[in-house]
């Protein structure tokens, strides 16, 4: 009974100890469940208030973004405290700014979060950023969730794989990109990229676009208002004015319009118009030309309060007023322009008769000075060729040397005065490089070999070379430099050396070269600073270097007007003691080889003709006894039958008398003059072909013109060059 009784304890309590383990799983499972919602209301809060810290951290750096940006902060100095802000509010590692360039790169501009040798590895880097990847609502986030090629351009760049990128658009133009992230992206919760990051970047952007949008509209109405300013100050200080008129009423007169027309008040002129020289048919008039051309200009004679006529400039404009089309009239004062007009005019006359009486006294210089000069150079010559001793040789070897000296000072300001003139011209003919060189040389070498002085072509120029140009000029320029290097040196040597600089395509087809020319010298030098004013006019280094060496410093004037005209430049060194260097430029067109007639020298020429004018008939028209003395010897030895007439009109009279073979005529005679008589000689046909030479004292370029114009054959120029004299009546003169 006992064993039952405990049996049937034991089986109660065994069911209890389970129905107890069955409400422990229960509750177990309860208190699980509970501790997972506890658990996710936990994360949950933890992220809500992550969101929370977030959105108020943005809100904070949004506040503190308006007190620090104030209106008229420029890009640099806004984006500068925007990256900076951003880095610390947001827990951000790293911040950069990338401006729009003109040509549509980005430039990394501003760098927050960088190490030094970054920041100075990316400042000024250049970016290409395709725009499309852009999007204008909305920020690019990268994540890592993200795969690793999205924008990877821009990642790499920066060393930033996550990021939020967010443009700047101003007028919906993107000038700029603002770009912040982390290096690591990646739990606990705050160091990740969020919306509210994101959301706080866009609203950055937005108030940094709408702060430079109203900057720069701000800028455009002060720029606006300044215009209006500057504008209505200007009408005001002016004596210019405007007006508007609109049909048949005018509406307003400026103040200075109404001080150029000597009123008070608008009122004045407002009622009566017309008064002052503004018809209402003549703005009708031209109102319809606005109408159709837009605007004109025109000048009109007013009327001012006294009665007075203004010349004005009316330049007429079509102007909206109220809605409506009107006509501006921007009047502009003439009346002291006319002055300056008439003034200039009357300068411009006083110039011209000025350059005239200038012309004609040189012209006169040159005749009064040449002619008896002539004479004293035909008589040495004619003394020279009797039988004299050594001593009256040498007396006659001066007189030649002052004459020629006298000569170039005469030719020297002649010719000077014709360049400040702008009347000469460059010849044009075919020549030979090397023969030019060849002839300056040769004519420098008595005078440099009289001081001891060594005078030397460095290298002679090739001989199948054929130029277009003036080689008399050229010559000139070079015997200009070399007649001074042998002057100022006392020792040593002169070298004259060529180079060829350059060949291009003239504007003709031709082929054009360029040669460098350079004279050194081995003489007393100049401090460099006085080298450019020794290519002024009647300019030497010192007072005391013209009455050592002479001359009339002109001559580098004259060679820099030369070396101008062939299209090229001179230029000067030196050193005091150590010589100097005078090199030029000059620019000629290549010729095709042509037959230059290498023949005889001037000299054999010159002897060989006076063997073919036994018995040629020459008539010398000749005013002055001393030279028609001395023509007539100098033509009588070479066996020509001169016969002389006094003027014009005299050789017209012995022309009709008896056959001549050549006339040589002077121009500057009493009662007709040598033009006037070669014009009336070429007028009759059976005098048509009879040469006719002018050999004169005038030496100007225009006189050689006006010889050839009225009809004459050549021009001679006195002082005569016996040697060109008879080179040149071999070509008119047939063989006897």
């Amino acid at each position: 009974m006992t064993n039952s009784n405990n049996e049937i304890n034991d089986c109660t309590e065994l069911a209890e100890l389970a129905e107890l383990r069955q409400e422990v799983v229960y509750l177990r499972r309860i208190c699980e469940n509970s501790l997972g919602r506890l658990l996710l209301a936990d994360t949950q809060g933890i992220a809500i208030r992550h969101e929370l810290e977030q959105k108020r951290r943005g809100m904070s750096l949004m506040a503190d973004l308006a007190m620090a940006l104030r209106p008229g902060s420029d890009y640099e100095s806004a984006f500068t405290s925007v990256s900076r802000r951003i880095n610390a509010a947001l827990s951000m590692q790293r911040t950069a700014v990338l401006v729009r360039e003109p040509d549509g790169l980005f430039r990394v501009s501003i760098l927050q979060g960088y190490e030094a040798q970054e920041q100075a590895d990316l400042t000024d880097k250049r970016l290409l950023i395709d725009e499309a990847s852009l999007h204008p609502q909305s920020p690019i986030l990268i994540t890592g969730a993200d795969p690793d090629s999205r924008m990877a351009d821009l990642r790499q760049a920066l060393a930033l794989p996550y990021l939020i990128a967010c443009p700047v658009r101003l007028h919906d133009k993107i000038v700029a990109i603002l770009v912040t992230g982390r290096l690591i992206e990646s739990p606990p919760f705050l160091p990740r990229l969020t919306s509210s990051d994101l959301e706080t970047v866009q609203t950055v952007s937005a108030y940094l676009a709408a702060m430079l949008t109203g900057q720069l509209l701000e800028k455009e109405e002060a720029q606006k208002r300044d215009l209006e300013e500057i504008m209505q100050t200007v009408f005001r200080a002016s004596l210019d004015g405007y007006l508007v008129w609109d049909s048949g009423r005018m509406e307003r007169i400026s103040p200075g319009a109404l001080k150029l027309l000597e009123l008070e008040s608008s009122e004045e002129f407002l009622e009566n118009y017309s008064a002052y020289g503004l018809t209402e048919a003549h703005l009708n008039g031209a109102y319809r030309r606005v109408l159709t051309e837009g605007r004109f200009r025109e000048e009109l004679l007013l009327r001012t309060k006294s009665g007075q006529l203004a010349p004005c400039e009316l330049t007429y404009l079509p102007l909206n007023l109220r809605h409506t089309s009107c006509l501006l009239s921007y009047v502009r004062d003439l009346r002291e322009q006319k002055k300056n007009e008439e003034a200039l005019l009357l300068a411009k006359e006083q110039a011209e008769v000025a350059a005239k009486a200038k012309s004609a006294f040189l012209a006169n210089m040159s005749h009064e000075i040449r002619t008896p000069m002539n004479a004293i150079a035909g008589l040495a010559h004619l003394i020279y060729d009797d039988n004299l001793n050594q001593i009256q040789k040498d007396y006659l070897a001066q007189i030649e040397d002052s004459f020629k000296s006298l000569l170039r000072i005469v030719n020297d300001v002649l010719e000077y005065s014709t360049m400040t003139a702008r009347k000469m011209t460059l010849e044009t003919t075919v020549f030979r490089l090397d023969e030019a060189l060849a002839a300056v040389i040769r004519g420098n070498q008595p005078p440099a070999a009289a001081k001891g002085l060594r005078l030397i072509l460095a290298e002679p120029a090739p001989a199948d070379l054929y130029l277009t140009g003036d080689p008399v000029r050229l010559k000139q320029i070079l015997n200009i430099l070399l007649d001074n290097a042998v002057k100022f040196t006392y020792k040593g040597e002169v070298t004259v050396a060529v180079t060829e600089v350059g060949r291009s395509q003239g504007a003709s087809g031709q082929g054009q070269v360029t040669f460098q020319f350079a004279v050194t010298d081995t003489g007393i030098g100049f401090p460099p600073e006085e080298a450019t004013k020794l290519f002024s006019a009647f300019s030497q280094q010192d007072n005391s270097s013209t009455r050592i060496f002479g001359g009339t410093g002109l001559g580098l004037a004259i060679a820099k007007e030369l070396v101008e005209m062939m299209g090229g430049e001179i230029r000067a060194q030196g050193q005091p003691g150590q010589g100097s260097v005078f090199s030029f430029t000059a620019r000629f067109l290549l010729a095709r080889p042509v037959d230059l007639d290498k023949g005889q020298t001037l000299q054999a020429k010159a002897s060989e003709l006076r063997e073919n004018f036994q018995g040629a008939r020459i008539l010398l028209v000749e005013d002055n006894k001393v030279n028609q003395l001395v023509a007539r010897k100098l033509l009588e030895k070479a066996g020509i039958v001169v016969t002389i007439a006094d003027n014009g009109l005299k050789a017209l009279e012995k022309v009709k008398a008896q056959e001549f073979d050549l006339v040589l005529m002077d121009i500057q005679m009493p009662e007709m003059d040598g033009l006037e008589a070669t014009r009336q000689i070429r007028s009759q046909a059976e005098f048509a072909t009879l040469p006719i030479l002018a050999m004169t004292a005038h030496a100007l370029s225009d006189d050689r013109e006006l010889s050839f114009k009225a009809g004459m054959n050549g021009h001679l120029t006195k002082p005569i060059n016996v040697k060109e004299l008879f080179v040149t009546l071999g070509e008119w003169i047939s063989a006897k």
